[in-house]
């Protein structure tokens, strides 16, 4: 099994700039799978080989630009530019019915292409047969976001989306065989909802991952040395375009 990095930026500003990409990333396995497809998603992923015909399922952790922007494009291309019904859509609770104020990722039209929607409900499971996703708590300020276990191939693979750092959430992502872990910012700040650097690094060594890498970088660390930490800390960070075994 592989982690394909279409992007690993995050924020605003990298939406808009694209100095770090954001596309999210490609799990691939029995079952090929999109995490957070953002802007970019699509062009980037056809330039490393990807195929969205080829994807058998996305997930929408919450609807924010920088997960989701891609999304429809990518349920298009996963059923046949939209003429045959397959495939999968995991998305937050907002993602799919839309929020207090009708915002919303997923359509009627494009709601209605994969043979399954599903909504991601923290503390619930989604078994797909090949793979069952463990959906866990988040705290961000999309209130219905979420992030994963996914056991796939006798692999754990835990994925914290965008979240703070709250009580027991070690415990939730324990025993996995890689742990994907957000970071927007590389120092403590007033941005809620988000881990910075040190969280990030502690998540990974408390959970006892056997592999972690952090991703989902704002653009404050454009002025950050990360290899610098990786060397002292024992962590990675991930690259555009990256693969990684698991």
């Amino acid at each position: 099994m592989k982690i394909r990095f279409v992007g690993t930026g995050g924020g605003r500003i990298n939406l808009v700039e694209q100095k770090k990409r954001t596309g999210g990333f490609v799990i691939e396995g029995s079952l090929k799978i999109w995490v957070d497809p953002g802007p970019g998603a699509l062009v980037y992923g056809k330039e490393m080989g990807i195929k969205p015909s080829k994807i058998d399922g996305i997930v929408v952790t919450h609807y924010h630009l920088d997960h989701s922007n891609d999304a429809c494009a990518l349920i298009e291309g996963m059923t046949g530019y939209g003429f045959k019904k397959r495939g999968f859509f995991i998305g937050s609770k907002y993602s799919v019915d839309g929020d207090e104020k009708g915002n919303r990722i997923l359509d009627t039209f494009h709601g209605s292409l994969p043979e399954k929607v599903i909504i991601g409900e923290p503390g619930g499971s989604v078994d797909l047969g090949k793979a069952v996703f463990h959906i866990k708590k988040a705290v961000h300020d999309e209130s219905t976001t979420f992030g994963f276990v996914l056991e796939m191939d006798g692999k754990r693979i835990g994925y914290t989306s965008d979240t703070e750092y709250y009580q027991g959430i070690e415990g939730a992502y324990a025993g996995c065989d890689l742990l994907i872990v957000n970071s927007i910012k590389p120092k403590i700040n007033i941005y809620k909802g988000h881990m910075h650097t040190q969280e990030a690094i502690t998540l990974i060594k408390e959970s006892k991952a056997k592999k972690g890498i952090i991703t989902h970088l704002g653009y404050e660390y454009e002025k950050v040395n990360l290899e610098k930490i990786e060397e002292k800390e024992g962590i990675r960070f991930a690259k555009d375009g990256e693969t990684i075994g698991v």
